[in-house]
């Protein structure tokens, strides 16, 4: 066996989330905890019992990370930007490892990250944080955060570059029909995937609209609510055959794109007030 490193997981890191919004954490593993964006009750003492829910299923891997690099003289290098063997899946996708380690510099509101990884022939780093801005009390109530990553070519020769984000959709849980409706749109260099539903139950707290977008570079996406072929991929039985396994990060890892549709205009147009009209809207509901 090589010689391995045993290092005390780390159980706390960097809240990200508008003031009064909720928040996800970022902890040194690279991956998001502790989704605490769903208005569950648990913990408002003078809530009565029966509306105290249980929340969505959002463990470790409900948002990650990963890059992929190709050079003119090698093949397709991938890893997850993460370090927990827990989302490993060494069967069908083996070569789908996490990247060496990383250096974790959490000072709130920003979270620093260095992915290690000597295999890839690019460095790789992230600055993620929450805009918040003292004195401005709509900046810091934006229910979201950005994640900022920086990729320099490490080799002499020239390298392709592809990074992977993946997000659980955690509306409308527990409903027998999610009534779920993702939509891609595009707006400058910008492109949004927008997650909405049309249901209410039975946990109302998870009943509202995500959004997941990315600027710069070439966007590719998948717009869909295939929860295996979206993760670690699925296996599928042919009593002739034998079997095989679909994933998305296949065709990923050997072309650096994802099968995109054509997409609409910005969810930004669905809120039609200006920031002066929102400004003068009264405090009582």
């Amino acid at each position: 066996m090589a010689t391995m490193k045993g290092l005390m997981a780390q159980t706390s890191g960097i809240p990200l989330g508008g003031l009064g919004t909720g928040s996800v954490e970022i902890r040194p593993d690279g991956y998001f905890h502790e989704w605490q964006i769903f208005n569950l009750g648990r913990w408002a003492p003078r809530q009565p019992e029966c509306c105290r829910t249980e929340g969505p299923d959002m463990p470790p891997g409900s948002l990650a990370f990963f890059v992929q690099t190709k050079t003119a003289s090698g093949r397709p290098i991938v890893r997850r930007l993460g370090v927990r063997s827990d989302q490993h899946n060494l069967y069908s996708l083996a070569w789908l490892k996490s990247v060496r380690e990383i250096e974790f510099d959490g000072r709130f509101p920003m979270a620093g990250l260095r992915y290690i990884d000597p295999d890839l022939p690019v460095t790789v780093a992230a600055t993620i944080f929450s805009p918040f801005v003292p004195h401005d009390a709509q900046a810091s109530g934006t229910p979201g955060f950005y994640a900022v990553f920086r990729v320099k070519n490490a080799s002499d020769e020239p390298v392709e570059v592809s990074l992977a984000g993946i997000l659980r959709n955690p509306l409308a849980w527990g409903a027998d029909d999610r009534r779920l409706a993702s939509t891609v749109s595009r707006e400058a260099d910008t492109t949004f995937l927008a997650m909405r539903t049309a249901a209410s139950g039975p946990c109302p707290a998870t009943a509202g609209s995500l959004c997941l977008s990315v600027a710069g570079g070439r966007a590719s996406w998948v717009a869909g609510e295939f929860a295996e072929y979206m993760a670690g991929g699925a296996h599928v039985w042919d009593n002739v055959y034998g079997c095989f396994h679909e994933s998305v990060f296949e065709g990923w890892r050997a072309t650096g794109r994802l099968p995109s549709l054509a997409g609409n205009r910005s969810p930004a147009a669905v809120l039609r007030m200006t920031d002066a009209e929102i400004e003068a809207l009264p405090l009582a509901g």
